[in-house]
């Protein structure tokens, strides 16, 4: 995702939630991955570049530290801070 490419992942919640729209959840038979990757053009297309690279800055490193500083913070300060952001 953070080089603006689709994604194709197994079909599960925790893909399904990084995924987004930036990407493919398929049941994780090697025929389902074919057709989804099959499906992929040649050269995507800027928007869904841009969307798959949006997607994968949600879920980086740094933005994945900082919401658990906030979680943290909230926490530390009586306050219920564990919804998604």
């Amino acid at each position: 995702m953070a080089a603006g490419l689709p994604i194709v992942a197994a079909d599960a919640p925790q893909n399904r939630e990084v995924l987004g729209d930036a990407g493919s959840a398929v049941p994780p038979t090697p025929e389902a991955f074919a057709r989804a990757l099959q499906a992929i053009p040649a050269v995507p297309d800027e928007r869904a570049r841009a969307v798959a690279r949006r997607r994968a800055q949600r879920f980086s490193i740094a933005a994945q530290a900082e919401r658990m500083e906030e979680v943290y913070a909230g926490l530390v300060a009586g306050e219920a801070a564990l919804e998604p952001a």
